[in-house]
């Protein structure tokens, strides 16, 4: 067989498949069935549109104002109060415990060799004597002023002055013109007597309230 009778033979094969497609094609138009045309999809079908929000402006929160600290408020504390001041009496305000005369050795007022006016103090009127008052524990201190009085500032013989705690001697003084008022400041914590012994050098004369001795005693707290 040669090539020309191959030709025929394919062609006339292909006809024949046109001629039966045909025919498919006729039946199936005849039954109503319409093959499926491809459907592309549908571009112009509603579109669902999706708003977009319109941007929001941030808005800041409002500022707020750091809470100012407060100073620290130290504790008041009380006002200092200051202790009481110890109480003071005048010797002269206490009785005498002992003594060695009987004359009256308490004067009301009288100035010094220097001027100054001293009330309520004590002085004797003897060449040799002695005082005693019973101060009981009750006392701290024993303090005052020993001096010449104005009556006798040209007192040209020696007096002497002598206070003593329960028999032990605390001070000693001795009085003659040209000597200033002499300060005293005595402890007697815990002393049950004490005593103020006065003499003068020579004892033939006498000279009456020569020495003054202005004290006070302070008392002990209760």
């Amino acid at each position: 067989m040669n090539l020309n009778e191959h030709k025929g033979i394919a062609f006339g094969g292909l006809v024949a498949i046109i001629a039966i497609i045909a025919n498919i094609a006729q039946i199936l138009d005849w039954l109503g069935i319409k093959p499926k045309e491809k459907q592309t999809p549908d571009t112009s079908s509603s579109v669902i549109e999706v708003a977009i929000p319109e941007t929001i402006e941030e808005t800041a929160p409002p500022e707020t104002e750091a809470p100012t600290e407060k100073p620290t408020e130290k504790p008041t504390e009380p006002p200092e109060t200051e202790p009481p001041k110890p109480k003071t009496i005048k010797l002269t305000s206490l009785d005498y415990f002992a003594t060695s005369h009987n004359s009256d050795f308490k004067i009301e007022t009288m100035n010094d060799n220097i001027g100054n006016s001293h009330t309520s103090f004590i002085s004797f009127w003897t060449t040799d004597g002695f005082v005693q008052y019973y101060l009981n524990s009750k006392y701290l201190e024993f303090s005052g002023q020993i001096f010449l009085t104005d009556k006798w500032k040209s007192l040209d013989e020696e007096s002497y002055v002598e206070i003593l705690a329960d028999g032990n001697t605390l001070a000693t003084f001795v009085m003659i013109a040209g000597v200033l008022p002499q300060d005293f400041l005595l402890d007697v914590t815990d002393v049950q007597i004490l005593e103020i012994h006065y003499s003068e050098k020579f004892k033939s004369s006498f000279h009456g309230d020569a020495v003054g001795i202005d004290a006070t005693l302070t008392e002990r707290p209760q």
